[in-house]
Protein backbone atom coordinates (compact mmCIF):
# COMPACT_ATOMS: atom_id res chain seq x y z
CA UNK A 1 0.00 0.00 0.00
CA UNK A 2 1.17 2.95 -1.04
CA UNK A 3 2.04 5.95 1.42
CA UNK A 4 -0.87 8.03 2.81
CA UNK A 5 -1.00 11.75 3.03
CA UNK A 6 -2.59 13.31 6.14
CA UNK A 7 -4.18 16.99 5.29
CA UNK A 8 -5.42 19.06 8.66
CA UNK A 9 -7.98 21.29 8.35
CA UNK A 10 -8.39 23.51 11.05
CA UNK A 11 -11.93 24.11 12.06
CA UNK A 12 -11.49 28.59 12.80
CA UNK A 13 -13.31 30.22 15.15
CA UNK A 14 -14.59 33.30 15.69
CA UNK A 15 -13.70 35.92 18.22
CA UNK A 16 -17.38 36.55 18.92
CA UNK A 17 -17.51 32.55 20.11
CA UNK A 18 -18.36 31.71 23.90
CA UNK A 19 -15.63 29.93 25.80
CA UNK A 20 -18.09 26.82 25.53
CA UNK A 21 -18.12 27.05 21.59
CA UNK A 22 -14.29 27.37 21.24
CA UNK A 23 -14.36 24.41 23.45
CA UNK A 24 -16.23 22.01 21.20
CA UNK A 25 -14.16 23.74 18.40
CA UNK A 26 -11.97 20.37 17.50
CA UNK A 27 -9.07 19.66 15.19
CA UNK A 28 -10.13 17.68 12.18
CA UNK A 29 -8.32 15.39 10.25
CA UNK A 30 -8.78 15.01 6.67
CA UNK A 31 -6.66 11.97 5.22
CA UNK A 32 -6.38 12.75 1.40
CA UNK A 33 -5.62 10.09 -1.13
CA UNK A 34 -5.10 9.49 -4.79
CA UNK A 35 -7.53 6.85 -6.87
CA UNK A 36 -4.60 4.31 -6.85
CA UNK A 37 -3.55 4.73 -3.08
CA UNK A 38 -7.50 4.69 -2.20
CA UNK A 39 -7.64 1.27 -4.31
CA UNK A 40 -4.53 0.06 -2.57
CA UNK A 41 -5.95 0.93 0.95
CA UNK A 42 -9.31 -1.24 -0.20
CA UNK A 43 -7.61 -4.31 -1.62
CA UNK A 44 -5.71 -4.71 2.10
CA UNK A 45 -9.04 -3.93 4.82
CA UNK A 46 -11.65 -4.38 2.43
CA UNK A 47 -13.95 -7.04 4.82
CA UNK A 48 -14.28 -9.41 1.81
CA UNK A 49 -11.21 -9.12 0.51
CA UNK A 50 -10.01 -9.84 3.56
CA UNK A 51 -12.07 -13.27 4.09
CA UNK A 52 -11.37 -14.52 0.77
CA UNK A 53 -7.57 -14.21 1.97
CA UNK A 54 -7.87 -16.47 4.47
CA UNK A 55 -9.38 -19.45 2.68
CA UNK A 56 -6.36 -19.23 0.37
CA UNK A 57 -3.93 -21.40 2.26
CA UNK A 58 -6.87 -24.15 2.54
CA UNK A 59 -7.97 -23.85 -0.91
CA UNK A 60 -3.92 -24.66 -1.88
CA UNK A 61 -3.42 -27.84 0.52
CA UNK A 62 -6.45 -29.20 -0.60
CA UNK A 63 -5.31 -29.14 -4.35
CA UNK A 64 -1.85 -29.94 -3.26
CA UNK A 65 -3.15 -32.97 -1.72
CA UNK A 66 -5.07 -33.96 -4.48
CA UNK A 67 -2.21 -33.85 -6.53
CA UNK A 68 -0.01 -36.21 -4.28
CA UNK A 69 -2.97 -38.91 -4.24
CA UNK A 70 -3.24 -38.71 -7.79
CA UNK A 71 0.58 -39.54 -7.70
CA UNK A 72 0.62 -42.37 -4.79
CA UNK A 73 -2.09 -44.44 -7.17
CA UNK A 74 0.15 -43.83 -10.91
CA UNK A 75 2.90 -45.19 -8.74
CA UNK A 76 0.97 -47.82 -7.01
CA UNK A 77 -0.37 -49.33 -10.91
CA UNK A 78 3.27 -48.97 -12.44
CA UNK A 79 4.58 -51.09 -10.02
CA UNK A 80 1.53 -53.43 -9.15
CA UNK A 81 0.37 -53.39 -12.44
CA UNK A 82 -2.88 -53.01 -11.72
CA UNK A 83 -5.11 -52.74 -8.15
CA UNK A 84 -8.74 -53.32 -7.12
CA UNK A 85 -10.74 -50.26 -5.71
CA UNK A 86 -12.80 -50.65 -2.81
CA UNK A 87 -14.34 -47.37 -3.02
CA UNK A 88 -16.07 -45.10 -5.72
CA UNK A 89 -13.31 -42.35 -4.36
CA UNK A 90 -10.15 -44.90 -4.84
CA UNK A 91 -11.69 -45.63 -8.52
CA UNK A 92 -11.58 -41.31 -8.91
CA UNK A 93 -8.45 -40.76 -7.36
CA UNK A 94 -6.99 -43.82 -9.06
CA UNK A 95 -7.91 -42.17 -12.71
CA UNK A 96 -7.08 -38.70 -12.05
CA UNK A 97 -10.58 -37.76 -11.64
CA UNK A 98 -10.33 -36.17 -8.04
CA UNK A 99 -7.09 -34.14 -9.88
CA UNK A 100 -9.45 -32.95 -12.11
CA UNK A 101 -11.64 -31.54 -9.97
CA UNK A 102 -9.64 -30.21 -7.69
CA UNK A 103 -7.59 -28.60 -10.27
CA UNK A 104 -10.83 -26.92 -11.64
CA UNK A 105 -11.94 -26.17 -7.75
CA UNK A 106 -8.40 -24.55 -7.11
CA UNK A 107 -8.73 -22.72 -10.97
CA UNK A 108 -12.21 -21.47 -9.92
CA UNK A 109 -10.86 -20.22 -6.37
CA UNK A 110 -7.83 -18.19 -7.98
CA UNK A 111 -10.32 -16.72 -10.46
CA UNK A 112 -13.36 -15.76 -7.70
CA UNK A 113 -10.59 -14.55 -5.63
CA UNK A 114 -8.80 -11.56 -8.62
CA UNK A 115 -12.78 -10.97 -9.63
CA UNK A 116 -13.60 -10.26 -5.90
CA UNK A 117 -9.92 -8.16 -6.27
CA UNK A 118 -10.97 -6.39 -9.55
CA UNK A 119 -14.43 -5.81 -8.57
CA UNK A 120 -13.67 -3.69 -5.05
CA UNK A 121 -11.16 -1.75 -7.48
CA UNK A 122 -13.86 -0.99 -9.90
CA UNK A 123 -16.41 -0.07 -7.25
CA UNK A 124 -13.80 2.28 -5.49
CA UNK A 125 -13.13 3.98 -9.09
CA UNK A 126 -17.20 3.95 -9.94
CA UNK A 127 -17.68 5.38 -6.48
CA UNK A 128 -15.02 8.34 -6.27
CA UNK A 129 -15.95 9.08 -10.05
CA UNK A 130 -19.85 9.52 -9.33
CA UNK A 131 -18.97 11.53 -5.67
CA UNK A 132 -17.04 13.96 -8.02
CA UNK A 133 -19.79 14.25 -10.63
CA UNK A 134 -22.15 14.95 -7.32
CA UNK A 135 -20.13 17.35 -5.87
CA UNK A 136 -20.00 19.30 -9.75
CA UNK A 137 -23.45 19.10 -9.35
CA UNK A 138 -24.39 20.89 -6.69
CA UNK A 139 -23.00 25.01 -7.98
CA UNK A 140 -24.27 24.00 -10.76
CA UNK A 141 -28.11 23.56 -8.85
CA UNK A 142 -27.17 26.26 -6.80
CA UNK A 143 -26.75 28.55 -9.50
CA UNK A 144 -29.94 27.22 -10.91
CA UNK A 145 -31.54 28.37 -7.96
CA UNK A 146 -30.25 32.06 -8.08
CA UNK A 147 -31.25 32.35 -11.89
CA UNK A 148 -35.23 30.49 -10.74
CA UNK A 149 -35.42 32.65 -7.44
CA UNK A 150 -34.58 35.69 -10.22
CA UNK A 151 -37.40 34.49 -11.98
CA UNK A 152 -39.81 33.81 -9.52
CA UNK A 153 -39.11 37.92 -8.75
CA UNK A 154 -39.18 39.23 -12.31
CA UNK A 155 -42.72 37.13 -12.65
CA UNK A 156 -43.87 39.27 -9.37
CA UNK A 157 -43.48 42.01 -11.19
CA UNK A 158 -44.90 41.14 -14.46
CA UNK A 159 -48.70 39.65 -12.31
CA UNK A 160 -48.53 42.96 -10.94
CA UNK A 161 -48.06 44.92 -14.78
CA UNK A 162 -50.62 42.27 -15.72
CA UNK A 163 -47.95 40.87 -17.97
CA UNK A 164 -48.76 37.25 -17.28
CA UNK A 165 -50.61 35.47 -14.66
CA UNK A 166 -50.78 34.19 -11.77
CA UNK A 167 -50.73 30.69 -13.04
CA UNK A 168 -47.40 31.77 -14.72
CA UNK A 169 -46.41 32.85 -11.42
CA UNK A 170 -47.01 29.92 -9.54
CA UNK A 171 -45.90 27.78 -12.34
CA UNK A 172 -42.31 29.54 -11.67
CA UNK A 173 -42.64 29.24 -7.94
CA UNK A 174 -43.00 25.64 -8.04
CA UNK A 175 -39.90 24.95 -10.37
CA UNK A 176 -37.88 26.92 -7.90
CA UNK A 177 -38.93 24.46 -4.88
CA UNK A 178 -38.97 21.20 -7.16
CA UNK A 179 -35.05 22.79 -7.79
CA UNK A 180 -34.87 23.57 -4.08
CA UNK A 181 -35.66 19.87 -3.11
CA UNK A 182 -33.69 18.49 -5.57
CA UNK A 183 -30.18 20.55 -4.09
CA UNK A 184 -30.83 19.04 -0.64
CA UNK A 185 -31.79 15.61 -2.41
CA UNK A 186 -28.27 15.61 -4.14
CA UNK A 187 -26.55 16.93 -0.32
CA UNK A 188 -28.11 14.15 1.06
CA UNK A 189 -27.21 11.60 -1.75
CA UNK A 190 -23.10 13.21 -1.23
CA UNK A 191 -23.24 12.28 2.18
CA UNK A 192 -24.22 8.80 1.34
CA UNK A 193 -22.08 7.87 -1.41
CA UNK A 194 -18.64 9.09 1.04
CA UNK A 195 -20.39 6.69 3.74
CA UNK A 196 -20.32 3.62 0.94
CA UNK A 197 -17.08 4.16 -0.33
CA UNK A 198 -15.51 4.55 2.95
CA UNK A 199 -17.42 1.39 3.99
CA UNK A 200 -16.21 -0.62 0.78
CA UNK A 201 -12.55 0.60 1.61
CA UNK A 202 -12.70 -0.94 4.82
CA UNK A 203 -12.05 3.02 5.83
CA UNK A 204 -13.33 4.77 9.56
CA UNK A 205 -16.53 5.91 8.15
CA UNK A 206 -16.21 8.47 10.86
CA UNK A 207 -12.77 10.38 9.62
CA UNK A 208 -13.11 12.94 6.82
CA UNK A 209 -11.76 10.86 3.33
CA UNK A 210 -10.64 12.98 0.22
CA UNK A 211 -9.66 11.64 -3.01
CA UNK A 212 -7.94 12.65 -6.13
CA UNK A 213 -8.85 11.80 -9.14
CA UNK A 214 -6.34 11.31 -12.09
CA UNK A 215 -6.28 13.55 -15.02
CA UNK A 216 -8.05 11.10 -17.50
CA UNK A 217 -7.41 10.84 -21.03
CA UNK A 218 -9.92 9.75 -23.47
CA UNK A 219 -9.47 5.67 -24.75
CA UNK A 220 -10.49 4.20 -27.41
CA UNK A 221 -11.01 0.32 -27.71
CA UNK A 222 -9.21 -1.90 -30.21
CA UNK A 223 -9.66 -5.44 -29.99
CA UNK A 224 -8.11 -7.14 -33.08
CA UNK A 225 -10.05 -10.48 -33.16
CA UNK A 226 -13.29 -10.12 -30.91
CA UNK A 227 -14.91 -13.40 -31.76
CA UNK A 228 -11.14 -15.06 -30.54
CA UNK A 229 -10.65 -12.84 -27.87
CA UNK A 230 -14.07 -13.57 -26.47
CA UNK A 231 -13.62 -17.63 -26.71
CA UNK A 232 -10.39 -17.19 -25.24
CA UNK A 233 -11.49 -15.07 -22.10
CA UNK A 234 -13.49 -18.30 -21.45
CA UNK A 235 -10.98 -20.48 -19.84
CA UNK A 236 -10.20 -18.27 -17.07
CA UNK A 237 -13.88 -16.96 -16.77
CA UNK A 238 -14.80 -17.66 -13.32
CA UNK A 239 -18.29 -18.16 -13.64
CA UNK A 240 -17.22 -20.43 -16.74
CA UNK A 241 -14.98 -22.52 -14.89
CA UNK A 242 -17.91 -22.93 -11.73
CA UNK A 243 -20.11 -24.28 -14.55
CA UNK A 244 -17.86 -26.60 -15.78
CA UNK A 245 -16.73 -27.94 -12.41
CA UNK A 246 -20.74 -28.59 -12.23
CA UNK A 247 -21.06 -30.49 -15.48
CA UNK A 248 -17.50 -32.63 -14.88
CA UNK A 249 -19.14 -33.53 -11.63
CA UNK A 250 -22.44 -34.90 -13.04
CA UNK A 251 -19.53 -36.57 -15.67
CA UNK A 252 -18.22 -38.41 -12.88
CA UNK A 253 -21.17 -39.46 -11.16
CA UNK A 254 -21.99 -40.86 -14.58
CA UNK A 255 -18.89 -42.70 -15.13
CA UNK A 256 -18.93 -44.08 -11.37
CA UNK A 257 -22.65 -45.39 -12.42
CA UNK A 258 -21.05 -47.32 -15.28
CA UNK A 259 -18.73 -49.14 -13.62
CA UNK A 260 -19.85 -52.65 -12.82
CA UNK A 261 -17.39 -53.15 -9.76
CA UNK A 262 -20.08 -50.59 -7.46
CA UNK A 263 -23.10 -52.63 -8.70
CA UNK A 264 -25.25 -49.45 -9.98
CA UNK A 265 -29.17 -50.59 -11.20
CA UNK A 266 -29.79 -50.05 -14.90
CA UNK A 267 -31.98 -47.13 -13.14
CA UNK A 268 -29.34 -45.27 -10.99
CA UNK A 269 -27.03 -45.84 -14.77
CA UNK A 270 -30.25 -43.94 -16.70
CA UNK A 271 -30.50 -41.48 -14.09
CA UNK A 272 -26.56 -40.75 -13.75
CA UNK A 273 -26.72 -40.25 -17.73
CA UNK A 274 -30.16 -37.63 -17.24
CA UNK A 275 -28.21 -35.72 -15.01
CA UNK A 276 -24.95 -35.77 -17.19
CA UNK A 277 -26.95 -34.22 -20.46
CA UNK A 278 -29.05 -31.70 -18.46
CA UNK A 279 -25.22 -30.48 -17.00
CA UNK A 280 -24.17 -30.46 -20.52
CA UNK A 281 -26.69 -28.19 -21.64
CA UNK A 282 -26.66 -25.56 -18.63
CA UNK A 283 -22.96 -25.76 -19.42
CA UNK A 284 -23.80 -24.74 -23.11
CA UNK A 285 -26.05 -22.19 -22.56
CA UNK A 286 -24.02 -20.62 -19.55
CA UNK A 287 -21.22 -20.22 -22.36
CA UNK A 288 -23.75 -18.93 -24.60
CA UNK A 289 -24.61 -15.87 -22.16
CA UNK A 290 -20.97 -15.42 -21.54
CA UNK A 291 -20.18 -14.82 -24.43
CA UNK A 292 -23.50 -12.86 -25.54
CA UNK A 293 -22.57 -10.56 -22.22
CA UNK A 294 -19.29 -9.77 -23.36
CA UNK A 295 -20.22 -8.50 -26.58
CA UNK A 296 -23.40 -6.62 -24.89
CA UNK A 297 -20.47 -5.23 -23.04
CA UNK A 298 -18.29 -4.13 -25.73
CA UNK A 299 -21.10 -2.75 -27.67
CA UNK A 300 -21.49 -0.27 -24.61
CA UNK A 301 -17.90 0.78 -24.85
CA UNK A 302 -17.86 1.98 -28.67
CA UNK A 303 -21.62 4.23 -27.66
CA UNK A 304 -20.05 5.70 -24.64
CA UNK A 305 -17.06 6.37 -27.21
CA UNK A 306 -19.02 7.95 -29.44
CA UNK A 307 -21.50 9.71 -26.85
CA UNK A 308 -18.28 10.83 -25.14
CA UNK A 309 -17.44 12.62 -28.55
CA UNK A 310 -20.65 14.44 -28.72
CA UNK A 311 -20.24 15.38 -25.50
CA UNK A 312 -16.91 16.88 -25.93
CA UNK A 313 -18.21 18.88 -29.34
CA UNK A 314 -21.26 20.38 -27.59
CA UNK A 315 -18.87 21.98 -24.42
CA UNK A 316 -16.46 23.28 -26.52
CA UNK A 317 -18.91 24.59 -29.13
CA UNK A 318 -21.01 26.12 -25.98
CA UNK A 319 -17.66 27.41 -24.57
CA UNK A 320 -15.82 29.04 -27.32
CA UNK A 321 -19.05 31.22 -27.33
CA UNK A 322 -18.83 32.02 -23.89
CA UNK A 323 -16.19 34.72 -23.36
CA UNK A 324 -18.46 36.30 -26.26
CA UNK A 325 -21.21 36.41 -24.16
CA UNK A 326 -19.67 37.25 -21.22
CA UNK A 327 -18.35 40.31 -23.12
CA UNK A 328 -21.60 40.94 -23.95
CA UNK A 329 -23.04 41.21 -21.04
CA UNK A 330 -20.40 43.46 -19.41
CA UNK A 331 -21.68 45.84 -22.08
CA UNK A 332 -24.94 45.69 -21.26
CA UNK A 333 -26.01 44.04 -24.66
CA UNK A 334 -27.49 41.17 -22.76
CA UNK A 335 -29.12 40.97 -19.26
CA UNK A 336 -27.86 39.50 -16.18
CA UNK A 337 -30.88 36.63 -16.78
CA UNK A 338 -29.61 35.53 -20.39
CA UNK A 339 -25.60 35.40 -18.97
CA UNK A 340 -26.94 33.34 -16.11
CA UNK A 341 -28.96 30.74 -18.52
CA UNK A 342 -25.85 30.67 -21.07
CA UNK A 343 -23.28 29.87 -18.12
CA UNK A 344 -25.85 27.32 -16.73
CA UNK A 345 -25.92 25.66 -19.90
CA UNK A 346 -22.12 25.84 -20.43
CA UNK A 347 -21.40 24.37 -17.01
CA UNK A 348 -24.24 21.57 -17.49
CA UNK A 349 -22.49 20.51 -20.76
CA UNK A 350 -18.84 20.32 -18.91
CA UNK A 351 -20.46 18.17 -16.11
CA UNK A 352 -22.12 15.90 -19.06
CA UNK A 353 -18.58 15.48 -20.76
CA UNK A 354 -16.59 14.64 -17.42
CA UNK A 355 -19.35 12.08 -16.64
CA UNK A 356 -19.19 10.44 -20.00
CA UNK A 357 -15.05 10.46 -19.56
CA UNK A 358 -16.03 9.03 -16.30
CA UNK A 359 -18.43 6.36 -17.37
CA UNK A 360 -15.54 5.60 -20.96
CA UNK A 361 -12.64 5.02 -17.92
CA UNK A 362 -15.16 2.81 -16.15
CA UNK A 363 -16.38 0.99 -19.44
CA UNK A 364 -12.62 0.28 -20.09
CA UNK A 365 -11.49 -1.18 -17.35
CA UNK A 366 -14.91 -3.24 -16.90
CA UNK A 367 -13.74 -4.60 -20.02
CA UNK A 368 -10.42 -5.70 -19.19
CA UNK A 369 -11.72 -7.40 -16.21
CA UNK A 370 -14.49 -9.09 -18.12
CA UNK A 371 -11.69 -10.31 -20.97
CA UNK A 372 -9.53 -12.51 -18.00
CA UNK A 373 -11.81 -12.91 -15.28
CA UNK A 374 -15.50 -11.90 -15.38
CA UNK A 375 -17.49 -9.13 -14.94
CA UNK A 376 -17.46 -7.31 -11.87
CA UNK A 377 -20.01 -6.49 -9.62
CA UNK A 378 -20.97 -2.53 -9.61
CA UNK A 379 -22.12 -0.71 -6.55
CA UNK A 380 -25.73 0.28 -7.08
CA UNK A 381 -25.49 4.45 -6.87
CA UNK A 382 -28.36 6.61 -7.47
Amino acid sequence: MKKIRFGIVMLSASLLLSPIALAEETEKVVTEMTLEEAIDYALVHNANIVDVGRLEKDQADAYDDAKRTYQTWKNKLRFDGGYSFETPADFLDCWGYSYEMAELQYASFIASKETAEKTVAYNVMKLAYTIDEVERSIPLLEKTVAKQEDDVKIAEVKVGLNMITQNDLDSAKSTLSSTKLQLESVRTTLESLKISLKSLMGFDVLQELKITLPEYEFQILEVENLAESIEESLKTNSSAIKENIAFKQKEQSYILATQTHFMETRDAIKKAKEAFSDAEIRLNNSVNSLKENLLLLYQQVKTNEKETILAKEDFEQLNRKYDQMKVMYEMDMITKHDFDAYEIAVINAENTYEAALHENSLLNERWKIAITVGDVVATSVQ
